[in-house]
């Protein structure tokens, strides 16, 4: 839905751009908590316990899996910030 367009086109933006890099990253990352503190936001006020849910988290998953990645491809790219 909403967070597998976001974080697919994202990741698809930054890797057409090729902009990988860890801040990028990160703030992609910061994005996804965002979309996380929605949906919990979200099913905290699903009372009636609408349809969807297992959907939303399973599109969340996924952005996650895209996110993880993308850091993989920045590390590839530019390589680990900690070895000098």
């Amino acid at each position: 839905m909403l967070a597998e367009v976001e974080g697919r086109e994202h990741h698809s933006l930054e890797s057409f751009r090729e902009n990988y890099t860890f801040e990028e990253a990160e703030e992609i990352r910061q994005d996804l908590e965002k979309l996380r503190r929605w949906l919990r936001k979200v099913e905290g006020r699903d009372w009636m316990s609408a349809p969807g849910r297992e959907l939303a988290n399973e599109k969340v998953a996924e952005c996650e899996r895209l996110l993880d990645q993308f850091e993989a491809d920045v590390y590839e790219r530019v390589g680990d910030p900690g070895k000098v």
